[in-house]
């Protein structure tokens, strides 16, 4: 059937060109079976280190398996490291129980990924996939790392920023579902087992990575709670004082049981730190001082009307959080800018920590003041609106009501191969049946073929070509009343906007196999947990 996918967590994902580095012919023979059983297309076996650039011959290899011995501890680790770097590909030893104690003791047990002699196909095909996941995490980390120091000046960062997230939160749900699915294959007390910890712990901080990414832009998911700003304004102060160059010093004043605000913790701690960081590149290396404060001010529509980004701000009692510095200042003509992406006075400035100020700001319906004298400093002030009294009411978007499905298939619909994969499994393993499309164009002419198949559809937000929001429209116009539940890696205000007649639910990336499952149980009830 259109848009079926097989086996897709039974095969070694990418791994077709792998090199076996071992001086035991037979136990390298062994492996090579196991592995062109696995899929592999192509298997190269070495005698030892000194080959492996005569037999790859520069040759693109995906893997190397390199059997380790306790008696060449010192010289393997160097080879596999040179390796590593050379072929820009991971490593994984095969080793006996000998060869693991001594690289536990060498402190390298979480620098590479093992396989226990003598190799067992499934561990060997779990240990591989993890090999190769977290390879591609790290490869795309660091490409990260690269497109932020390029785009430091360019007016689309916050564009970009939003692409990244996008590909990024595709490939850490891939990393947790092959991670959830092989802990439940592998058997308990298996070896494997710890390693897939370390994995799992991996891409928990990639996800804190991005969000923190996403949180810098002002963009991602943006789960309110109400938050003490004296409490989130100290700890903003320990971050950024690792920026501080010497001659800079601090004062601090703060108000004490100010009344909450409702925010986002990681926005507004990063728009503190923006502040300090501007403030310590306009004292550059002269030496100067930096205050802090908070305290409590009403604003009537007067007092608004001067703020900055306060179009959706409303008279009352606001939380300020006051950053002044003693530093070169701005002169008057470059104020209207200075939150402009890339604009910067500075010459070593980057020019985008304010304009994501300004974003969270708006976004919280709070304003900002800025008084800057060329030559003696400047005043930053962030006004954010009180909450006075504790709210019961979620931050998060409810899911509207729908008649729950009872039988049928689920439609799976998202660009990427490893979010499909796990999806069409939690459903397939909760008792429906599920196709996938990979596109929304497949997606509309799959369920245009047979409307009446379908019960369920889970759709990406953001896909070439054709998006989330316009293919839900177009099952809409062909049977009304299938309930729709949209994936996105964007923030709750974007979700709100995307909400439309039939999307009943949104689940923001990354997620598992148990996150997806719970929001699928609520609007189908006989899906098998």
């Amino acid at each position: 059937m259109p848009g079926e996918e097989r086996g897709s967590f039974e095969k070694m994902s990418g791994a077709n060109n792998i090199l076996i580095v071992d001086g035991d012919a037979r136990a390298a023979a062994s492996v090579e079976t196991l592995l062109r059983a696995s899929g592999c297309q192509s298997v190269v076996i070495a005698s030892d280190l000194a080959m492996v650039a005569g037999k790859t011959n520069g040759l693109p290899v995906d893997l190397v398996l390199l059997s380790l011995d306790a008696q060449k501890m010192t010289e393997l680790l160097a080879g596999a490291r040179e390796i590593r770097q050379q072929l820009l590909a991971p490593v994984v030893f095969l080793l006996d129980e000998a060869a693991r104690s001594e690289l536990q003791a060498n402190g390298e047990v979480v620098s590479f990924e093992y396989v226990l002699k003598p190799v067992v196909a499934r561990e060997l095909r779990v240990v591989v996939d993890a090999a190769r996941r977290v390879h591609e995490l790290e490869t795309r980390m660091r490409q990260i790392e690269a497109k932020m120091q390029e785009a430091q000046r360019l007016e689309g960062i916050g564009v970009m920023a939003g692409g990244i997230a996008h590909d990024f939160n595709n490939l850490l749900t891939g990393i947790f579902g092959a991670v959830t699915i092989a802990q439940q294959e592998i058997p308990a007390g298996s070896p494997v087992l710890q390693r897939l910890d370390h994995i799992e712990r991996a891409a928990n901080r990639a996800a804190e990575l991005c969000q923190r990414l996403q949180a810098q832009m002002g963009h991602g998911a943006t789960a309110l709670t109400l938050l003490s700003l004296d409490g989130l304004v100290e700890d903003a102060i320990k971050l950024a004082q690792s920026s501080f160059k010497p001659g800079v010093v601090l004062q601090t004043g703060f108000a004490g049981n100010l009344p909450s605000v409702r925010g986002n913790e990681a926005q507004l701690r990063q728009v503190v730190v923006n502040l300090m960081i501007n403030a310590v590149e306009a004292i550059g290396t002269s030496g100067g001082m930096i205050r802090v404060v908070t305290f409590l001010r009403q604003l009537d529509a007067a007092g608004l009307a001067p703020l900055q980004f306060a179009d959706e701000s409303r008279p009352g009692d606001y939380v300020v959080v006051e950053v002044a510095d003693t530093g070169g200042g701005m002169e008057e003509k470059n104020l209207p800018r200075i939150f402009e992406p890339a604009f910067t006075t500075k010459a070593t400035g980057r020019g985008l920590g304010l304009a994501a100020l300004g974003r969270i700001v708006r976004k919280h319906r709070g304003g900002v003041s800025v008084e800057s004298i060329a030559g003696r400093g400047s005043v930053f002030r962030v006004f954010l609106p009180v909450v006075w009294a504790p709210s019961t009411t979620p931050a998060t978007i409810a899911p509207m009501p729908t008649a729950p499905a009872t039988g049928g298939t689920v439609l799976v619909v998202d660009d990427d191969e490893a979010v499909r994969a796990l999806a069409k499994w939690v459903v397939e393993k909760g008792g429906y049946p599920a196709v996938t499309a990979r596109d929304g164009d497949e997606a509309l002419r799959i369920f245009k073929a047979n409307p009446a198949q379908f019960c369920f559809v889970l759709l990406d937000l953001t896909m070439p070509r054709m998006g989330g929001t316009e293919v839900a429209a177009g099952i809409r116009a062909i049977r009304a009343g299938v309930p729709v539940v949209i994936i996105t890696g964007h923030g709750e205000e974007v979700m709100a906007s995307e909400a439309q007649a039939g999307v009943v639910d949104f689940l923001q990336k990354p997620f598992g196999p148990d996150q997806l499952r719970a929001v699928l149980k609520r609007h189908l009830p006989s899906l098998k947990c």
